[in-house]
C-alpha cells in the first residue's frame, strides 16, 4: 500500500511540473498519450471523470484526429493550451470521481486520492479561460452537445454522431458490457462496482479533504455556467 501511494505521489509530480514533464515522454505507459507535434485535440480530466467514455464517443465519429488523453496530468493540458489546441477538461463531483477511483484501486488511501484531486484542478486555475470545461453529467447526457460546444469554442468541425438519446444509451451499454468482466474494476456502472462505491462513499464524506474538494468542484461549476450563457 505504501508502495502503490508513493507511486501516485511521483506520477502527481511529474504531471505537474513544468520542469520534470519530458520525463513523461520516455515511460512507456504515457508517451503516446501525450501532447506532440501532431496532436489535434486534448481530452483531459481527472481519473474516472468521463474520460473513457467521451474519448470512445468523440474517437468513434472523428477517427483521423490525433487525441491527446488519458495521462491525467495538468502539465499535459497545460502545453496543449501553450500549443494553441483545442483543450477540453472534464469534471466530476467529487464523491462521485474519488469513490470510483478509491473503487478501483483499493490501496490508495484516501489522503492521497484527495490531495491529487485538488493539486490537478488547482494547477489548471490560471488556464481556465483558455480552456472548455465539461462536468461528467453532461458528457454522459449529451456528449454531442459537448462536441458542439468544442466546436463553438474553439472554431472547429468536429462531427457529431447525430444519436437520439436511445442510441446514446445504447452506446454506454455497449460500453458497459465490454468491461463488465472487469467487475468493480471497470470505468463504467455496474452492481458490484455500486456496492463498493456505496461503502467508499461513507468513507470520503467523513475525511477532511474532501469539503475542500467540493470547494473547488463548486467553484468549477460556477465557471461552468458562465462558459455556456
Amino acid at each position: 500500500m505504501i508502495g502503490k501511494n508513493f507511486a501516485f505521489l511521483m506520477g502527481i509530480l511529474l504531471g505537474e511540473s513544468k520542469l520534470l514533464f519530458w520525463i513523461n515522454y520516455h515511460r512507456a505507459i504515457v508517451k503516446d498519450k501525450l501532447i506532440s507535434d501532431k496532436t489535434d485535440i486534448c481530452i483531459e480530466g481527472f481519473q474516472r471523470s468521463g474520460n473513457n467514455f467521451f474519448y470512445s464517443f468523440f474517437k468513434r465519429h472523428n477517427r483521423p484526429k490525433d487525441v491527446s488523453h488519458h495521462t491525467h496530468y495538468a502539465q499535459n493540458v497545460i502545453k496543449a493550451i501553450n500549443q494553441k489546441l483545442p483543450t477540453v477538461v472534464l469534471i466530476r463531483h467529487p464523491l462521485d470521481a474519488l469513490a470510483s477511483l478509491i473503487t478501483y484501486d483499493d490501496r490508495l488511501s484516501l489522503r492521497v486520492a484527495t490531495l491529487a484531486y485538488l493539486r490537478y484542478y488547482r494547477k489548471l486555475i490560471p488556464f481556465l479561460d483558455k480552456l472548455l470545461l465539461v462536468d461528467f453529467t453532461d458528457v454522459i447526457s449529451e456528449p454531442d452537445r459537448v462536441i458542439e460546444r468544442i466546436n463553438d469554442r474553439f472554431g472547429t468541425n468536429y462531427k457529431q454522431s447525430g444519436f437520439t438519446d436511445e442510441e446514446i444509451q445504447q452506446f454506454l451499454n455497449q460500453k458497459k458490457e465490454r468491461n463488465k468482466s472487469l467487475g468493480d474494476k471497470s470505468p463504467y456502472p455496474n452492481a458490484e462496482k455500486n456496492r463498493t462505491n456505496k461503502k467508499n462513499k461513507a468513507l470520503i464524506e467523513k475525511h477532511q479533504g474532501y469539503k475542500k474538494c467540493l470547494k473547488l468542484y463548486q467553484q468549477y461549476q460556477e465557471l461552468i455556467r458562465n462558459q455556456t450563457t
